[in-house]
């Protein structure tokens, strides 16, 4: 356990490097986020209809998936890809090391370091927004408890579906076809592109039951108070499925495949 610990803190300082990246990333999600808000607000404007969030919850909504963002895996790891490519895998499998548990170390640091150094500086520049555009979040101690929890499940399961990722990569030898389609499927059914309370109510079931609303929808509903009592805990009962699901699965697959991989030239 302390070397997966000692894996977890190494590549997290190895994140914290990235400082430029992540202040580029802060204006690029702010500029992509105001144009959310903006194609709202006209929405809003010019419907006459009773809505499912009001303009300020929506708004909250798309405030806190762009804080989440980069909790998002959009393709694998690029070094553990560069290890399956070049065949120095067969270092990774000579360790006294799990490598299932190794790359999920990898995983949750970058899923970690990330959304904090790009999601605290738009938390609270959006919270001192003007309305109709500001972030606004309720203030109670049981909203703040379980956001605290929901917010540390949608990291594991981030980091989960990260390593589901780098496994994929060993059967298919090529990260492209899964850097294209994986992206829009997870931007789709987390409420990224549109909230997913504004969904037809069959389609908004079927998105809950999916693991990718626990990376942003789930996180951003509880924060804001718009999940609360049975229904946040409910959601939250659904991150531990997939949690434990994709666990499994990873091991199962890596397992699986290490089992008959064969490195060229050796």
């Amino acid at each position: 356990m302390k070397a997966y610990l000692l894996m977890l803190k190494t590549q997290s300082m190895m994140a914290l490097q990235y400082r430029a990246q992540a202040l580029a990333g802060v204006f690029t999600q702010f500029a992509f986020g105001f144009m959310r808000v903006f194609v709202m607000i006209a929405f809003y404007a010019g419907s006459a209809a009773v809505q499912p969030m009001s303009l300020e919850q929506v708004v909250t909504y798309i405030w806190m998936t762009q804080m989440l963002l980069t909790l998002m895996a959009w393709r694998p790891d690029p070094e553990v890809l560069a290890m399956i490519r070049e065949g120095s895998i067969a270092y990774e499998m000579v360790r006294p090391v799990r490598i299932s548990t190794a790359w999920l170390m990898r995983s949750l640091a970058r899923r970690g370091v990330m959304p904090m150094m790009r999601g605290i500086p738009i938390l609270i520049v959006a919270m001192l927004l003007p309305a109709p555009y500001k972030l606004v979040l309720p203030l109670s101690v049981r909203t703040a408890i379980l956001s605290v929890i929901v917010l540390l499940l949608a990291w594991i399961l981030a980091g989960m579906l990260n390593n589901t990722l780098n496994i994929l990569t060993i059967y298919l030898m090529s990260a492209d076809g899964i850097a294209k389609l994986f992206p829009i499927v997870m931007m789709f059914f987390s409420g990224l592109i549109l909230p997913i309370p504004l969904f037809p109510d069959g389609l908004q079931v079927f998105f809950s039951y999916t693991p990718f609303a626990g990376l942003m929808d789930t996180p951003a509903r509880v924060l804001m108070g718009h999940l609360s009592g049975g229904d946040a805990l409910f959601s939250m009962a659904v991150q531990v499925f997939w949690i434990i699901f994709v666990l499994l699965l990873n091991d199962r697959l890596l397992e699986s495949k290490l089992k008959n991989v064969v490195v060229q030239g050796g």
